[in-house]
This record gives structure tokens, C-alpha cells and sequence, in this order.
């Protein structure tokens, strides 16, 4: 995602956290199938669920670091986010 994509983006997402609204958003990763969706809540926790074309190690098991190597640069750098943490939980 670049230039007005983003800035669209991050203009409704601000939108969204001042009315205290919780929304979703579905992205994919350009140049796979891969995707999932992003659960934003007002106390500003988000959970993530990898649904398109999950990416495993194993039959049952996500490849997490994948996951964390495309989502945490997203947040470095940003003045307006702190990541205070992030938990990961697998569900059969």
C-alpha cells in the first residue's frame, strides 16, 4: 500500500479510534495469496487472524515469524502507535 492508499487508510482508521468504533480490515500481502483479518478494538488491541492461503511450517502449525516479519515494521518508525506487546495463540 502507498501514497493516497495510505493516507486514506490512516485517515479512517483515525476516524474509526476517535468514535471509539471497532472495525476490521482485510488485507493481503501483494504478490502472494496470503492475507487475513485485522479486528481493531477502542483500547486500541488488535487481533489477527491469517484466513487467505495461511502460511505453515507443518500441517497444523503457522509460520509465525512470516507473519511478524511483513506486520511489526508496519508499526516501527510510527510516532502515533506504541507496541507495547503481542501474544500469539494457535486454535485447532
Amino acid at each position: 500500500m502507498q501514497g493516497a492508499e495510505r493516507t486514506e487508510l490512516d485517515a479512517l482508521v483515525q476516524a474509526k479510534m476517535r468514535a471509539g468504533e471497532v472495525f476490521g480490515i482485510r488485507l493481503f500481502w501483494d504478490g502472494a495469496d496470503v492475507g487475513g483479518e485485522f479486528l481493531v478494538f477502542p483500547s486500541c488491541e488488535v487481533v489477527f487472524s491469517p484466513t487467505m492461503d495461511r502460511v505453515k511450517l507443518g500441517p497444523r502449525t503457522t509460520d509465525v515469524s512470516w507473519y511478524l516479519a511483513r506486520i511489526l515494521p508496519v508499526f516501527a518508525g510510527r510516532d502515533d502507535v506504541d507496541l507495547d506487546s503481542w501474544i500469539w495463540r494457535e486454535t485447532a
